[in-house]
């Protein structure tokens, strides 16, 4: 077996805890985290740990061995089972019970990855300084030396609550017009991943019509990878247009994201569900918009043309909801499909994304392709390019350096550098989990959007060659 570089010290990403099952995240490198976040408990006198899973193989391997090891150092655990991430943050919040949550999932990454989202008692993932406690903890840990007698370890219960509370919070904050529901299709596309285990329940209260494909749950991804992007939602676009259906939703591994497709087969970026949603929810609601620097400039003009306002933050949920919380802003959104409505959760949810969606479209009493090309003309376009994680911040300083030579409209450099041009954007960001640099760009036209998006790689590659 090659060498864990956990076996050394732990390192969160903007992610958790991401790494190979089996290679990296091993029963023995899982058991010593559950041990380092079990002392990192005690030590702050905290209460029990609630912990789930998505349906990827290597689950049950990885949460065993962390509730082996948190409950070796005293810490109560309880077994929530299979759940959305999203459902799993909810019940942390609401209940008031747990100290901190963690949820087995590596979302969108292929099935051989899996990782620990560790969440915190207000149900956002933990900040920065936690995470740094607990991989002091990992990094210090001597084994075995700190267990308390075999009285005083921690026990494990079961709890099967936690998807009826999520689901019927969705319900309830919907703002869905139920005499009008019931003209809507959804076709919907769980990709074999764990919104398979409530999309019914939630569909079936909204009163609206549905059809799925992919519905079975299976953590291999056998008919399509974890991540909803045009070429993996390519069989949900063909069956919208068979079915003659309303609008598609294909849902990424841990189901916190949903990317829509229109009733003619359209593919829409989230930046475009996000700004629907807005244009629904601003008419009443003028106050602060919260999205990362990785969204359009659609979502500037959704804002402007409502006269609320709007704040750039970095990438990353998290940040995302930190920052709602401190402006007491009611929604927020991601270009990958990540809906925050604070009324529910401050976090991202995918359930609650398309009953948003459904909602607006209620409202407004048309099909969503029509609310699509009522909004602002965006086209968007990603390239990405394979880079050393060592070479990462070099790599991004000198980028820094080559833009501020360049004529631009406006510069953004709190999380990667966005640069505004030609009407579009193009934000040059390092990735927080793969060894890549990804340039997403957007522009009034299809040919700018990629021009945009090839002139940030091309200065990727030059950086790459100083």
């Amino acid at each position: 077996m090659v060498d864990s570089p956990f076996l050394q010290e732990l390192k969160f990403t903007t992610n958790g805890i991401r790494g190979v099952a089996n290679q990296d995240l091993t029963p023995y490198t899982c058991a010593r985290i559950g041990q380092a976040i079990g002392n990192c408990l005690k030590r702050e006198k905290g209460g029990g740990v609630i912990i789930s899973t998505d349906y990827r193989t290597s689950g049950p391997i990885i949460k065993h061995a962390i509730i082996s090891g948190l409950i070796s150092m005293g810490i109560n655990v309880t077994d929530a089972g299979h759940l959305p991430t999203p459902a799993l943050q909810k019940y942390i919040k609401d209940t008031a019970r747990y100290s901190m949550g963690l949820m087995i999932t590596a979302s969108h990454n292929p099935p051989q990855y899996n990782g620990i989202k560790v969440i915190d008692g207000d149900g956002i993932e933990i900040p920065p300084k936690k995470e740094a406690e607990i991989e002091k903890c990992y990094k210090n840990w001597k084994p075995d030396s700190e267990l308390p007698e075999w009285n005083a370890t921690g026990h494990l219960t079961l709890d099967s609550g936690a998807v009826e509370h999520y689901v019927s919070s969705i319900v309830k904050h919907a703002r869905v017009e139920k005499e009008s529901a019931h003209d809507i299709h959804v076709i919907v596309d769980p990709g074999n991943g764990i919104t398979c285990t409530y999309y019914q329940a939630l569909l079936d209260r909204l009163g609206v019509k549905y059809t799925s494909i992919f519905d079975t749950p299976d953590g291999t991804f056998p008919n399509r990878e974890s991540e909803p992007t045009p070429d993996t939602l390519r069989a949900l676009s063909r069956k919208v247009v068979d079915e003659g259906a309303s609008l598609g939703v294909g849902f990424d591994g841990d189901g916190d994201r949903a990317i829509f497709i229109d009733n003619e087969g359209n593919f829409h970026w989230g930046d475009e569900s996000f700004a629907i949603i807005l244009d629904d929810l601003l008419e009443t609601y003028k106050g602060w918009v919260v999205t990362p620097v990785s969204s359009s400039v659609l979502v500037q003009d959704v804002v402007d043309a409502h006269g609320a306002k709007l704040e750039w933050t970095k990438v990353g949920s998290i940040t995302v909801s930190r920052r709602m919380l401190e402006l007491d802003a009611i929604i927020a959104g991601e270009e990958n499909g990540g809906i925050f409505y604070n009324p529910h959760q401050p976090v991202r949810d995918g359930g609650m994304a398309l009953a948003l969606v459904i909602g607006a479209m209620t409202r407004k009493c048309c099909d969503i392709g029509s609310l699509f090309k009522a909004l602002p003309k965006y086209h968007l376009h990603k390239e990405t390019i394979q880079v050393k994680h060592k070479e990462k911040e070099r790599i991004m300083s000198r980028v820094a350096e080559a833009v501020k030579k360049e004529s631009v409209d406006k510069l953004i450099t709190i999380d990667g550098v966005k640069v505004f041009k030609d009407g579009g954007s193009v934000l040059i960001r390092a990735s927080g989990t793969e060894p890549k640099f990804r340039s997403f760009a957007d522009g009034k036209s299809r040919e700018t959007a990629e021009r945009l998006a090839r002139w940030g790689i091309d200065l990727i590659k030059q950086a790459m060659k100083e």
